[in-house]
């Protein structure tokens, strides 16, 4: 990174430059609109009686300094809003005609907003345009030229001089159970995440350390916090089928008989253990007797019967 200047505006301007202590959230981007350098920039900003004012302007040799990084600057165009009360202003010269000192203009402001990024430990979200607060056309040129593109130059940077093993808003998965934590390397509670659980890096945070946040597509987890990267995987589980159900076997080798009930121990009497008749079984005729059952068990008593019947019915028909 090209050298920072400090040109800091006289305390006794304070009033009309910078009135307002500030603890910074974020970075606005501009774009000057003319062809000046970053220390003619600075100089018209500090000596001139109006309000506006910010906190760097970059060409493309060199990054000046004009109003101190704990002291507020009206450049946003939102009165007290965030971006004027919580941004560090951010001006990047000669966008008026362009060409190659805007471009190397640009690449120096992408160096400063990596360093500002790295020693606020914040990621690439707190680096917003001026078109956010007040819907003014600025940055116009780098707009013009894609406000990605020139977020992207941003994040090489920080991939760069970072460790940090996964993009924000990747989806992971951890490969065992593990634990996350509250707050980032303070301590807290812990939350239990599962193993194969899809998760998504919400942001990174440094503390002795680097730990990154997880949650869904629409927030963070209530315990987010994780420096386990060796856990996480961007490949997602293989999900294992069920088996399917095999066919059933068309013979009956496998179909077990039906069991017989031993009734050798068995010493009830029958009239005991025998369920009674069915009345349909009580009142079958003689008839409808299987013809292998004789009707009577002793065959004397049997044809003395038949002998009576047939004598009866020859006296029976001379009548």
């Amino acid at each position: 990174m090209v050298n920072i200047v400090k040109k800091i505006v006289p305390e006794d301007r304070y009033y009309l430059k910078c009135p307002f202590s500030m603890t910074p959230t974020r970075i606005v981007v501009h774009n000057t609109a003319n062809d000046a350098t970053a220390r003619n920039e600075i100089s018209y900003m500090t000596t001139n009686d109006q309000e506006t004012s910010f906190h760097y302007a970059v060409d493309d040799q060199e990054i000046v300094q004009g109003i101190p990084e704990n002291r507020n600057a009206w450049h946003a165009g939102d009165g007290n809003g965030k971006g004027n009360r919580e941004g560090i202003g951010i001006e990047i010269c000669y966008s008026k005609s362009g060409g190659e000192r805007f471009t190397k203009a640009e690449e120096n402001a992408a160096d400063l907003i990596t360093d500002i990024l790295n020693r606020y430990n914040w990621d690439i979200d707190k680096v917003t345009k001026h078109q956010d607060y007040s819907g003014k056309y600025c940055p116009h040129r780098t707009l013009d030229l894609g406000w990605d593109r020139f977020l992207n130059m941003i994040k090489e940077r920080l991939s760069q001089t970072r460790e940090r093993p996964f993009i924000i808003g990747e989806i992971i998965y951890n490969t065992e159970d593990l634990y996350l934590h509250e707050t980032a390397g303070y301590g807290g509670k812990e939350g239990f995440l599962a193993k194969n659980t899809r998760s998504i890096v919400k942001k990174y945070h440094y503390n002795k350390g680097l730990y990154m946040a997880l949650g869904d597509e629409n927030n963070y987890y209530d315990t987010a916090w994780t420096d386990e990267y060796n856990k996480f995987t961007t490949e997602a589980p293989v999900v294992e089928e069920p088996p399917l159900p095999e066919n059933p076997k068309e013979d009956n080798q496998d179909i077990p008989a039906p069991e017989t009930p031993d009734n050798s121990n068995n010493d009830k009497d029958d009239s005991e253990t025998l369920p009674d008749k069915s009345p349909s079984e009580e009142n079958l005729s003689d008839n409808n007797l299987p013809e292998d059952k004789p009707e009577r068990e002793n065959p004397l008593l049997w044809l003395l019967d038949k002998i009576i019947k047939f004598i009866i019915k020859i006296f029976t028909g001379k009548k």
